[in-house]
This record gives C-alpha cells, sequence and structure tokens, in this order.
C-alpha cells in the first residue's frame, strides 16, 4: 500500500466516524441562523453539505497538491487520476 492509499484509508475512516455521530445529532440543534436579521435558516442537509462537505473537499485538495509536490503518484479520489496506467 502507498503511502497516498495509507493517508486516504485512515482520511475515510475518520469520515466514516464523523458520520455516524452526526446521525445521533437532532435535526434542530443544527438550526442556524448566521444574522439575527437574518430571513435565512438552514437545514441540517444544507449545513452538512455547505460546511462539512465543502471542507472536505477543499482539504482533499490541499493533500492532492501536498502529494503531487512531493512525487507521490496521486491515487484515485474521484474517479481515476492521471497517475494511473490506463487499463
Amino acid at each position: 500500500m502507498t503511502m497516498a492509499e495509507v493517508f486516504l484509508k485512515e482520511f475515510d475512516g475518520e469520515m466514516e466516524t464523523t458520520r455516524r455521530l452526526l446521525e445521533r445529532v437532532p435535526s434542530d440543534r443544527f438550526e442556524w441562523q448566521p444574522h439575527p436579521k437574518s430571513m435565512s435558516m438552514r437545514t441540517k442537509a444544507s449545513i452538512l453539505r455547505r460546511v462539512f462537505m465543502n471542507h472536505l473537499v477543499h482539504h482533499r485538495g490541499q493533500l492532492s497538491v501536498y502529494l503531487r509536490l512531493n512525487d507521490v503518484p496521486l491515487p484515485p479520489i474521484y474517479g481515476p487520476s492521471a497517475d494511473e496506467a490506463p487499463g
């Protein structure tokens, strides 16, 4: 297993743990109003998508850049990477 695969396996395991913990939080705990005068309320799904998932994508991008700068072939993160041999 390559170093990149080890990192991704650990990362995916932590995401699964986080997902299980978040499923136990009641939806009303996720209601969020960004400003008292704002008419916008966000649902649990919206908060999870906008905050957690966007943050996840951001850090996977950082990991890809770090691996690339260290000449480590990128594993398939969101599908095949350009570093994989054509098959």
